[in-house]
C-alpha cells in the first residue's frame, strides 16, 4: 500500500496535480486535506495543503489516497472543492494520541496553547431517559426539567493556537528544546541544544511554529541573526547564521 501511494505521490509530483488525501497526522488527524506534492524522498513527502502558506513534511505511511470523501471530515483550514467543511466531534479527539509521535513533546499543560481543554455537554439521550425515568416516577414537571446527564469530553475549538513567551518544548530525546522567546506578528523561537554556544533563532508563522514542533523540521531560510532577535537579553546567546 505505501509503495502504491509512493508511486501516486511521485506522479503528482510531476504533473502537477492536485491529490485529495486523509492524513493521519498534525493537530486534525484523519481529516481530508488538498495538496500539491512537492517532492518524494524515502518514507517522507513534501507538499503544500490547499489554503497554507508553507510546505509541510507527510509520512507517506500516514497518507491514504481518497476518492469517495463521503464520512470525512475536511482539514479546518484547508477548504473542501464544492463541499461543505465538516466539524470534529468532541469525543473522537483524545489529546495523548493527537501528539503521541510528535518530534517535541507536547505535554498536558501545553494542551491548552492548541485550544484543547476538557468540556461538560449535556448528553440529550441519557438526559430524555433520566427525564422520562423521573416523570414516570412522580417527580415534580418542574424538576424533572432540570434533570441534566453530562458527559465531560476533550474539544478543540477551530482557533489560533495560543502560545506565550516563555512557553519551553522538549525534544522526545532531550537533545533540544525549543523555547518561544517572543510573540508578535510572528513567533520567535529559539532551539537550544546541549551547547550553550549554540542556540539557533528563527521567526515562524503559526503554521510553521507548529510544523517544526510535529517534525522537528524548520526551513533554513526562517533563520534570523542576533540583530533581528526581539530579545534584547537573549540576542547575545544567538549562533550567527
Amino acid at each position: 500500500m505505501t509503495d502504491s501511494v509512493a508511486r501516486r505521490l511521485t506522479e503528482a509530483s510531476e504533473t502537477g496535480e492536485v491529490l485529495i488525501v486523509a492524513y493521519d497526522g498534525g493537530l486534525e488527524p484523519g481529516t481530508l486535506r488538498q495538496i500539491y506534492v512537492i517532492a518524494v524522498s524515502g518514507d517522507r513527502a513534501r507538499v503544500r495543503e490547499a489554503n497554507e502558506q508553507g510546505p509541510r513534511t507527510y509520512l507517506i505511511d500516514r497518507i491514504s489516497l481518497v476518492t469517495d470523501t463521503t464520512g470525512y471530515d475536511w482539514k479546518h483550514r484547508s477548504e473542501a472543492p464544492k463541499a461543505k467543511k465538516g466539524r470534529r466531534r468532541a469525543q473522537d479527539l483524545e489529546p495523548a494520541k493527537l501528539f503521541r509521535y510528535w518530534a517535541y513533546a507536547v505535554e498536558p499543560h501545553h494542551w491548552p496553547i492548541f485550544g484543547i481543554a476538557l468540556r461538560e455537554y449535556i448528553n440529550p439521550e441519557r438526559t430524555k431517559i433520566a427525564r422520562n425515568l423521573a416523570a414516570l416516577s412522580g417527580t415534580p414537571p418542574g424538576d424533572v426539567s432540570r434533570i441534566a446527564i453530562r458527559d465531560r469530553l476533550w474539544t478543540r475549538p477551530q482557533q489560533p493556537i495560543d502560545v506565550c513567551e516563555g512557553d519551553l518544548f522538549w525534544a522526545r530525546d532531550r537533545s533540544s528544546a525549543i523555547e518561544v522567546v517572543a510573540v508578535r506578528d510572528t513567533i520567535e523561537i529559539h532551539i537550544v541544544t546541549r551547547d550553550p554556544r549554540r542556540r539557533f533563532a528563527y521567526l515562524l508563522t503559526e503554521a510553521q511554529f507548529t510544523h517544526c514542533l510535529e517534525h522537528g523540521e524548520v526551513e533554513e531560510e526562517l533563520r534570523i541573526p542576533p540583530a533581528l532577535s526581539y530579545s534584547d537579553t537573549l540576542r547575545f546567546l544567538i549562533t550567527q547564521p
